[in-house]
């Protein structure tokens, strides 16, 4: 029974990690969809406390979210680099559709003025993200020149974005990749495959580990955000849930405009053009994106086990 229940964990990991890494879809509210969300965030919460119990329940979902994230990483890679303003438009439409699930967990009847206020906020945040890229015309990759050395302080920046990052992966309704595209982060990370591979077949070990450092790098910044901010996420959600969900609404709205206005968008845009007929391809991934996402809103919608489940394992967490 405990190895189906591995396998059954790899499988709902390697969901989730498929969705960590399409921009507009959110982790969260797959592990929601899964019943996994809060099993997850316990065990995050608890690593220190219950370390054996809390890693081997997360062991198999982190496999699967590698195994995930490897399996569209090239996939993505070649999307972003020949038809940029397709693939942002459906992940776009991804960010439309679930609109109405966060809209959802809001109890109206607490609305007050300075919710808006959170979302002015945050939308001005994401906004201001994008317009900062294009102001600077900040792009990582132009630092990622292997033939010098890389300079230290991109190490520190990955780790900074990870665990940045690490509050948008654990929110539910919040796309961690959305977070990078918005930060000009998200196509270089992918674009580093590449050289790596390329190091690994003519065995570069400068190149090599410089590019292993920058993953590690951010990966533990992503881990101990995750850590960090699992608590928090729970507090926020037990005791502020509409604040909680208003700053998401206003980034994730806001992030519609990013998706367009940031330093890569614009790049590509320079460098290829409008193509008519890529237009009207885009149009209707729109369309195709908002479906996608929005059924599954309506899955989550029509089948609440999760979150009938939340309330005993908050307690759990002392929330």
């Amino acid at each position: 029974m405990k190895i189906k229940n591995f396998f059954l964990d790899l499988l709902k990991g390697t969901l989730i990690g498929v969705t960590v890494i399409i921009p507009g879809l959110s982790g969260g509210v797959i592990a929601i969809i899964l019943n996994i969300y809060h099993k997850i965030i316990k065990a995050i919460s608890e690593l220190f406390k219950h370390f054996v119990r809390s890693f081997l329940t997360l062991l198999p979902l982190a496999l699967g979210g590698v195994i995930g994230l490897v399996a569209l990483w090239f996939p993505l890679k070649l999307a972003f680099e020949y038809c940029y303003i397709m693939i942002i438009t459906l992940f776009v439409g991804f960010i439309i559709g679930s609109m109405p699930g966060i809209a959802m967990k809001i109890d109206r009847k607490t609305v007050r003025p300075r919710h808006f206020v959170f979302a002015i906020i945050a939308g001005v945040v994401a906004i201001g993200l994008g317009v900062i890229s294009v102001a600077f015309k900040f792009d990582l990759s132009d630092y990622f020149d292997f033939a010098t050395t890389i300079p230290v302080w991109i190490y520190f920046f990955l780790m900074a974005v990870g665990f940045i990052t690490a509050f948008a992966l654990i929110s539910p309704g919040f796309s961690s990749s959305i977070f990078l595209i918005v930060l000009g982060v998200y196509t270089p990370l992918l674009g580093l495959a590449d050289p790596l591979l390329a190091s690994l077949q003519t065995w570069n070990a400068a190149v090599f580990f410089s590019i292993l450092g920058m993953f590690l790098c951010f990966i533990v910044g992503l881990l101990v955000g995750c850590v960090v901010f699992a608590k928090f996420v729970n507090y926020l959600l037990a005791k502020h849930q509409n604040a909680f969900y208003f700053i998401i609404i206003g980034f994730v709205v806001s992030s519609i405009v990013s998706c367009y206005l940031n330093n890569e968008f614009i790049s590509f845009v320079t460098r290829v053009g409008f193509r008519p007929w890529e237009i009207i391809v885009a149009v209707l991934l729109l369309g195709v994106g908002f479906m996608i996402s929005f059924l599954m809103v309506l899955y989550e919608k029509r089948h609440p086990k999760e979150t009938n489940e939340s309330t005993e394992e908050k307690h759990e967490l002392g929330v």
